[in-house]
């Protein structure tokens, strides 16, 4: 799924108030010449839902060795209302569709589990 730049005008501070952080994932080096993914941890996808974007998934990357937060895997509905520090947001096209990805050097918790 994409955001249909036609149809949604983005303002990013209000599209950020309304996300809600869903699931943390690893990310790993991607070797390239054998097209594979290694053992080597960069770090963390913290993937958020927007919700002012009909619930677009958008995935912030941060740096760390270990998640900043740690999810309930039994838990299935988290949607925690999180805060980013030195939030960074880009948009690529793909499929004729814009998406957006981010990169933060940390996360917090503002409201939900802790």
């Amino acid at each position: 799924m994409g955001i249909n730049a036609s149809k949604t005008p983005l303002d990013v501070a209000k599209t950020m108030y309304q996300s809600r952080l869903i699931g943390v994932e690893p990310v790993y080096e991607y070797d390239k010449v054998n097209n594979r993914k290694t053992d080597k941890l960069l770090g963390f996808h913290y993937i958020n839902i927007l919700k002012s974007l009909e619930y677009e998934k958008l995935k912030i990357f941060i740096e760390s060795t270990e998640p900043l937060i740690k999810l309930d895997k039994n838990k299935l509905n988290h949607e925690l209302e999180v805060s980013y520090t030195d939030l960074e947001l880009s948009c690529y096209i793909m499929n004729n569709m814009i998406h957006l990805k981010g990169t933060a050097t940390s996360v917090s918790i503002v409201k939900g589990e802790k």
